[in-house]
């Protein structure tokens, strides 16, 4: 059975959702989980890139990217982007930024969706906080950051 957590921002922050999104691959990665991050575009898949090596001092989480490498090795990698379905190996954590809910999400053991403040936003995080609840009968927590 999977669980599902939604981290809905309380107010705007300058790449609030962004910086949201690092800090639960390094609290999942410090927890010694291997993190798949479900990026909408290439250009979204660099901007995590770049950010997981700056966004805190004194931070180390070792991550690549399925275009720089089409199957990483997860030991080595344990935080691995991508914008594309991830490889079958991964099953631990899915941090998704995906506007509609992943084809794949039923073979992750745990499932986050970061939420913005964005009024768009945050309604298609109510369709998918439903679709979760049927789709695997589970009743997502909701926690505001």
């Amino acid at each position: 059975m999977s669980a599902v957590s939604f981290y809905r921002l309380k107010s705007p922050q300058p790449h609030g959702k962004m910086r949201l999104v690092c800090q639960l691959a390094a609290t999942a990665y410090r927890k010694g989980h291997k993190i798949y991050i479900s990026a909408v575009d290439e250009a979204q898949c660099e901007m995590l890139y770049q950010m997981l090596w700056t966004f805190a001092p004194n931070s180390f989480i070792p991550h690549t990217t399925l275009m720089d490498n089409s199957d990483p090795d997860i030991e080595k990698f344990p935080v691995v982007i991508g914008y594309k379905d991830p490889p079958k190996k991964f099953n631990d954590v899915l941090i998704s930024l995906q506007p509609e809910v992943p084809s794949y999400v039923d073979r992750f053991q745990r499932i986050v969706e970061p939420v913005d403040v964005d009024t768009q936003e945050q309604e298609q995080a109510d369709s998918r906080f439903g679709q979760y609840e049927s789709l695997l009968k589970v009743t997502p927590k909701t926690y505001h950051m």
